[in-house]
């Protein structure tokens, strides 16, 4: 019962965070915060309507939250086992959220790294379990692998917020095709490594098509950026593909049994 309250905590201290960060609370926003830095565009920064996946991952998110603390997931064995690490990944991006309104630019780095690493555990520890049902593949799967999709491309935006914000030619030609490939690299990764996770590849693909866009017809124009972007969404949509096709069975997953003495979770791993 604690962690299922904590997980609506979490959920309602998100909400706080991203209406401050949306500027309806209190008088600052992410984009004027730092005198601006985080409001202005660089080569690997997605153009403005990519960040309307916010509204999808944060629906996700209550969702999730609400349906995991009905009485009928109170003894979800699967639940139980990821609530510590969704807890976190909520969290953490209030606190990005905080720190970034502070000002605080090089922490912030450090906070979305926080983020995309517990994103990262979270959900390789999902593909270890069987989902029970199909809300729950949408509501918890889903959610999260989006979360982590976009959150990927967001730890190489920060950094190159920070740079910028140090001076340093963050938006260069050659750096920002390096980071795009390198983007599009942990992307393939991330597939490889939390098996038929289609929400983390499209996370990845909206940010980096979103980023070609940006870079062709929208802010910072640059065609190497561009197609650099471009090229590394076909490659995260090709792996995607790749491990959709063939068909990714997950490992059975021992459901708890009060009467049968029952199996911790972690002996699946």
């Amino acid at each position: 019962m604690a962690m299922r309250i904590a997980v609506l905590s979490a959920a309602v201290i998100a909400l706080a965070g991203f209406l401050a960060g949306a500027g309806h609370v209190g008088n600052s926003s992410v984009a004027a915060a730092a005198d601006g830095v985080f409001g202005s565009p660089t080569l690997v920064s997605p153009h403005s309507p990519a960040f309307g996946i916010w509204a999808v991952i944060y629906l996700g998110i209550f969702g999730y939250a609400v349906w995991q603390a009905l009485p009928a997931q109170a003894d979800s064995a699967r639940l139980r086992y990821v609530r510590p690490l969704t807890v976190a990944a909520i969290l953490l991006n209030a606190t990005w959220l905080a720190v970034v309104l502070m000002g605080h630019v090089l922490l912030s780095v450090l906070v979305v790294a926080a983020l995309f690493t517990v994103l990262v555990a979270l959900t390789v520890r999902l593909a270890e379990l069987c989902p029970e049902t199909r809300t729950e593949r949408v509501l918890v799967d889903g959610t999260f692998g989006l979360y982590l999709g976009w959150i990927c491309l967001t730890v190489f935006a920060n950094v190159a917020v920070w740079l910028s914000s140090m001076g340093v030619s963050a938006g260069a030609t050659a750096w920002s095709v390096i980071v795009l490939t390198a983007a599009g690299a942990a992307g393939v990764a991330l597939i490889l490594l939390t098996g038929s996770r289609i929400a983390v590849a499209f996370g990845l693909i909206w940010a980096l098509s979103w980023i070609a866009y940006g870079r062709m017809a929208g802010e910072a124009p640059n065609t190497a950026s561009a197609i650099a972007a471009a090229c590394a969404a076909f490659v995260v949509m090709g792996a995607g593909f790749l491990k959709v096709v063939p068909g990714h069975s997950y490992p059975r997953l021992r459901m708890w049994s009060a009467g049968r003495g029952g199996h911790d979770v972690a002996s699946q791993r």
